[in-house]
């Protein structure tokens, strides 16, 4: 940044933004615009162009594992989040919170935002948000992938971008009480609900003659399939993370394989959510999955005579 041009910036936002430049390594005294972030978004944290990024800007990691954070939030004025090992979305800090004295991005916004904006005028200029409005401090807008935060006395402060959607959730889905039609099989499928109470079931495969092939307690949003004589079911729960995979050889009643695909987030909660969705394409095995953390979205293809997880 030009020196010069600090003149035009508040005292506050001035001082933030030397101490800043001061901290970063020689070179790097520039922020990237919002548009060198895009080019980030989706991309694996291993390629080089993030390797890079998180080099000359000194980010952190800040949690381990498939997801987490690349940042030094209170040192710099952005942030990477990443799930399953790509960059999910960006952070842009606008504004401090009365007593805090963050580094604040200073170059250009996305959506042609400002600093001081309000949650009026950002809705004046970018119109009706994809959400009942009163329902938090916040404004996103899923076509743009673009989230405005606001302070309670509705200042903007935080700007999130997200990365495109790597999938499409399948039209056809086939959890339980769905997939128990099994349309155009030899095969059916019954549920029996344990108790009233809640959603778990005995899910049974049955053949023709009625005779049980394969049994398994889930629920009515446990997601399988049946293709080549072979069930393939996710095991996993609505309100916490991980799903198992299994191969089940209906002809014998023999399991084949089963494969654990990690997933980051609170175990048991009532305010996260967790839906899996399979498909057959290609002679492969497809795990689609829909959560509330940590990217949101992401998806598996399977070898269906291993589990193995393809490239």
């Amino acid at each position: 940044m030009n020196p010069g041009a600090l003149h035009r910036l508040s005292p506050q936002i001035a001082a933030a933004t030397l101490a800043l430049v001061a901290s970063l390594p020689a070179g790097a005294a520039d922020l990237p615009t919002w548009a060198d972030f895009e080019k980030l978004l989706g991309q694996p944290i291993s390629t080089p162009e993030v390797k890079e990024f998180v080099a000359t800007y000194r980010l952190q990691k800040t949690h381990k594992g498939h997801s987490g954070s690349f940042d030094n939030f209170k040192e710099m004025p952005f942030s990477l989040l990443f799930g399953r090992e790509r960059i999910a979305r960006v952070l842009f800090r606008v504004a401090n919170a009365p007593g805090e004295n963050h580094p604040l991005f200073t170059g250009e916004l996305p959506y042609k935002a400002q600093i001081g904006d309000t949650l009026k005028t950002v809705m004046q200029r970018m119109g009706k948000p994809d959400h009942p409005i009163g329902t938090g401090d916040f404004l996103f807008y899923k076509n743009h992938r673009v989230t405005f935060d606001f302070f309670p006395n509705q200042v903007l402060y935080e700007i999130a971008l997200d990365a495109p959607e790597p999938w499409e959730w399948p039209s056809d889905p086939t959890f339980a009480r769905y997939a128990a039609q099994l349309d155009g099989s030899p095969y059916t499928a019954t549920l029996t609900k344990l108790n009233r109470s809640n959603d778990d079931a005995t899910i049974e495969i049955k053949n023709a003659e009625g005779k049980t092939l394969h049994h398994w307690r889930g629920h009515q949003l446990t997601s399988f399939l049946v293709q080549d004589h072979r069930l393939f079911y996710a095991e996993y729960h609505y309100i916490s993370p991980g799903i198992v995979m299994h191969s089940v050889d209906l002809d014998t009643g023999r399991e084949l394989w089963k494969r654990l695909l990690p997933q980051d987030g609170p175990a048991f909660n009532s305010k996260y959510s967790n839906l899996v969705n399979v498909a057959w394409s290609d002679d492969h095995l497809l795990i689609f999955s829909k959560q509330s953390w940590a990217g949101g979205k992401f998806s598996w293809s399977l070898s269906p005579k291993t589990g193995e997880i393809s490239p």
